[in-house]
């Protein structure tokens, strides 16, 4: 408990009043020994007992009231969910409940989950509020509002069990208040329970200024309580999957796996990891010096598709210590360029697909014909030119959309007009040309994933020796937000000065991507290769892997293409919900591997602070159940009314022992 005006603790020197005045009213008599009244003394002795103990009372209670008055002065604050509850019992609590994969963490203090924790606290929370208040519960993996009984009967319910999936707290929000809209919810508590996960609150989502202002104009006014589990464990390792292929070596079919163990704290010892592929296990040890490692390992395989999984041993969350993957046979990876300039166009040609035989091919098309580039089996859209506009962009982001890559590239006269619009939307700016002698250089680059990645052996591309003579800047248009939380765009690639060289947005299951240079001789020396085919090459394999038979994907983000498909659990034993629940999955000749995402595997809570400055204007406050307050008396609640109400207790109390003592006593044998 802390005070927020300690300094009017000096009231409780009070408490020496009435004792003073108990001490002086004894002084004023004076005993005098009289022989005639040894009698009546002894016959009024039981008598004497019983009032000197009703002073003692009247004392006691004199000084305890001036005690509480004086805490109530310094206004006392409470922590917990006593702190939240007390202040009045509203008609409607919406209990919004993360449920995402980090609330499986275990605090170290109490080891048990931060989700099982949030469901005791809940519970407790519920016998504090009494009854007369209707629960709703929204939870982050179904975000569907379910009618409760109350906090108690969460913990057997379905929708507050694990899962592998993220939360979107923006959007939990958005359906809190949607229910309130259509509900006539009365004075309502929303009940925030999460660990304050960074990537599951989006702090720098736009959405978050519209949710405040809708939540302060609520009449009457709505209260925010959110219950933070912040609490860190130091021994845990988290498995994440970045690539499967298959491939041959000779004649043998293999799978290349490449994976990322993230830990809190380093060991130095090699770690051992159970490697499962088609049912046959094994042990391989792998070194876990560092808080990021990346581990790759090609097994054989004996069949053209299959599945596999990762095990690492148990620590401090079990459901992070597995990956799944599946991997199926060679799958058609075609490509489409649209140039403005056509010495550009050839070189892009040419980087998608080196060879006129084989699975890859490349054509040149028109940008006229948008609808039939995104038809069939295409894989990747390489756009250099002005941006689409109209309904070519519209086309090109639902290809986008449904898993289709597309890379854009700047004209060669430099600055155009937009065109675009919508969550993607981008404008090719200014040209900026270098001297020869110095031209741009690239200083950083995405190398653990994505189009720059190491190779397969372990080398990096020679990104650093790249060098820039013209380069066109790209501009990231504001835009309304559009679903629940727009991605920006993000820098893969920047130059010395800071300027991106390649860019990604991810927009539903596909991926826009921007590169600022182009492979022409006065532009820069991508032409040569060296970076240019294996980064399209990349973007091509992933806009194709939608068209394989095996697919590997995020739960929580993966849906099915059809209601009626039935998939059936391969892998782990008990998997039963393909939406909520990691594991390999198999429907008819199809696989399905899922895995947690990998942002959950990255623990950067939000502070106390942080969130109450995502809702301004709006009565929230966030209670730290594993660490100290942040700021104190920020995140906790005022109960000075509740030593205000115990102190006029003990005055009742005291009138009426005073009254009993004055009161005439009753003549003997009298009637009543």
């Amino acid at each position: 408990m802390t005070l927020l005006q300690p300094t009017l603790l000096w009231g409780l020197s009070a408490l020496t009043v009435p004792l003073i005045i108990h001490l002086l009213n004894r002084l004023r008599f004076r005993s005098l020994a009289w022989g005639a009244m040894m009698f009546l003394v002894r016959a009024a002795r039981s008598s004497t007992r019983r009032a000197r103990l009703r002073q003692w009372l009247i004392l006691a209670c004199r000084a305890l009231a001036l005690a509480l008055l004086a805490w109530a002065a310094a206004r006392p604050l409470a922590g917990g969910w006593l702190g939240l509850t007390f202040g009045g019992r509203p008609d409607t609590v919406l209990i919004l409940f993360d449920r995402s994969a980090s609330m499986e963490t275990l605090d170290p203090r109490r080891r048990l989950a931060k989700r099982e924790e949030a469901l005791r606290l809940l519970a407790e929370a519920g016998r504090l509020n009494g009854t007369g208040s209707r629960y709703v519960l929204i939870d982050s993996a179904t975000l569907t509002p379910q009618a409760l009984a109350g906090p108690e009967a969460l913990a057997g319910m379905n929708l507050a069990r694990a899962t592998d999936t993220a939360a979107d707290w923006p959007a939990l929000f958005r359906a809190a208040l949607d229910w309130m809209l259509k509900n006539k919810s009365g004075r309502t508590d929303i009940w925030a329970v999460s660990d304050l996960q960074s990537s599951n609150w989006h702090p720098d989502d736009r959405a978050w200024a519209d949710l405040a202002a809708r939540l302060a104009g609520f009449s009457p006014r709505v209260r925010v309580r959110i219950l933070a589990l912040p609490a860190f464990a130091p021994a845990n390792r988290a498995l994440a999957l970045r690539e499967v292929r298959a491939g041959r070596v000779g004649e043998k079919r293999t799978v290349r796996v490449s994976a990322t163990c993230r830990q809190a704290a380093p060991w130095p010892a090699p770690l051992p990891v159970t490697t499962t592929l088609n049912g046959q296990r094994a042990v391989v040890e792998f070194a876990s010096a560092a808080a990021r490692d990346d581990w790759n390992q090609t097994l054989p395989s004996d069949s053209a598709s299959g599945w596999g999984a990762w095990t690492l041993p148990a620590d401090d969350n079990l459901r992070d210590n597995q990956l799944y993957f599946v991997y199926g046979g060679e799958t058609p990876q075609h490509g489409f360029v649209v140039a403005e300039d056509p010495a550009a166009g050839r070189w892009l040609q040419l980087a998608v697909a080196p060879s006129a035989t084989g699975s890859r091919r490349c054509e040149l098309a028109a940008p006229g014909a948008v609808r039939a580039l995104t038809a069939g089996t295409v894989g990747l859209i390489v756009w250099q030119g002005a941006p689409p506009a109209g309904p070519a962009w519209e086309e090109l982001n639902r290809y986008v959309t449904a898993g289709g890559v597309v890379l854009l590239l700047p004209p060669t006269g430099g600055r155009a007009a937009p065109g675009t619009n919508g969550p993607a939307a981008f404008a090719w700016g200014a040209l900026a040309t270098a001297e020869a002698a110095q031209p741009f250089r690239v200083a950083y680059w995405e190398e653990r994933e994505g189009p720059l990645e190491r190779t397969a052996a372990g080398l990096n591309l020679p990104v650093a020796q790249l060098a820039v003579t013209r380069r066109a800047a790209l501009h990231e248009l504001s835009a309304p937000p559009a679903g629940p939380r727009p991605a920006g765009w993000i820098t893969l690639a920047s130059y010395t000065d800071g300027q991106p060289l390649l860019a990604r947005r991810n927009l539903g299951r596909g991926t826009f991507y921007a590169c600022t240079t182009l492979p022409l001789p006065d532009w820069s020396d991508l032409g040569d290769g060296r970076v240019l085919v294996p980064m399209v090459q990349r973007m091509l394999e992933q806009g194709a892997a939608r068209f394989s038979t095996a697919e590997n994907a995020l739960c929580g983000e993966w849906r099915p293409a059809a209601a009626k498909d039935v998939w059936t659990p391969l892998a782990p034993p008990g998997a039963s919900d393909p939406l909520t629940q990691a594991g390999v999955w198999r429907s008819g000749d199809r696989w399905l591997a899922l895995n947690r995402p990998a942002a959950e595997d990255v623990y950067e809570p939000l502070t106390a602070a942080q969130t109450r400055r995502l809702l301004p204007g709006v009565d929230c406050s966030v209670t730290e159940e594993h660490v100290a307050a942040e700021n104190g008396a920020a995140n906790q609640n005022e109960i000075w009314s509740l030593f205000v109400l115990l102190g006029l207790a003990l005055l009742v109390l005291e009138a009426y022992l005073t009254l009993q003592e004055i009161a005439p006593p009753k003549p003997a044998g009298g009637p009543p």
